[in-house]
């Protein structure tokens, strides 16, 4: 078994094992928190639009189940037994968006530093010309910031 490493810019080692394969560099990034931000909130207007109308549908009930039995929905810290309860804290679909976008702008706020400075692996690659055209293409338009390419080691 073939042991591959990798040490970051920050210090951390990151390791692949692989019985058949030889990994000769490893693309790391950082998360940019600005981007990420900005896809949460709009990940939850998106989240909003889709999920509104089932939630406050004439169904009378917040979600089935896979049988169709009646189910409690827990959004944003609170469970809701039916869509009538639903709707008396979100009336309106701008509502219940508001709501969930002011949920993730929390979510993002509680995270620390250290989530967006840490180094993560988007992938290993036996050549550099294919470390070179990941680190290009998850740089680009991925939210990432400070993509790095690493020569990996095997042990």
């Amino acid at each position: 078994m073939n042991k591959h490493t990798a040490t970051d810019p920050n210090g951390q080692i990151h390791t692949r094992n692989s019985k058949t394969r030889v990994y000769s560099h490893t693309v790391v990034a950082r998360l940019d928190r600005e981007a990420c931000e900005k896809n949460n909130i709009k990940s939850a207007e998106h989240q909003a639009e889709l999920n509104y109308d089932y939630y406050s549908g004439e169904a009378g009930h917040c979600y089935q189940d896979y049988k169709g039995n009646p189910k409690s929905c827990h959004i944003s810290g609170k469970d809701y037994n039916n869509a009538a309860e639903f709707k008396a804290d979100y009336p309106t679909k701008a509502d219940y968006s508001s709501a969930l976008v002011g949920w993730a702008i929390e979510q993002d706020a509680a995270k620390s530093d250290a989530h967006y400075n840490d180094y993560f692996t988007l992938g290993w690659n036996g050549r550099l010309d294919l470390a070179q055209k990941l680190a290009q293409k998850d740089g680009s338009y991925h939210g990432y910031r400070d993509v790095t390419i690493l020569e990996a080691t095997v042990k």
